[in-house]
């Protein structure tokens, strides 16, 4: 993440690791291989299944991302339907 937000995002790594210091988060637990394999229909690129599945379990508040797959109406209505919004 914090290679990431230097490359793509343009941010400086020490506000990052500011930001998640100060920040209250909880780890979401990792989907296993064959329920990411069972659900690789779920959205279009089949790399964010994992974060999906992991954000399904964990009934996040918000799902905060950039990643314009997961602000597609398909996606934003599977993880509505979990009680998960993006």
């Amino acid at each position: 993440m914090l290679r990431w937000a230097e490359v793509k995002g343009g941010y400086r790594r020490g506000a990052v690791e500011f930001f998640l210091a100060t920040c209250q988060f909880e780890l979401a637990p990792a989907p296993s291989v064959e329920e990411v394999q069972a659900n690789a229909g779920l959205v279009r690129d089949v790399t964010d299944v994992p974060v999906v599945l992991s954000a399904i379990k964990a009934r996040p508040d918000y799902l905060l991302t950039n990643d314009k797959d997961f602000h597609t109406e398909r996606t934003k209505t599977v993880l509505k339907k979990q009680g998960v919004q993006v």
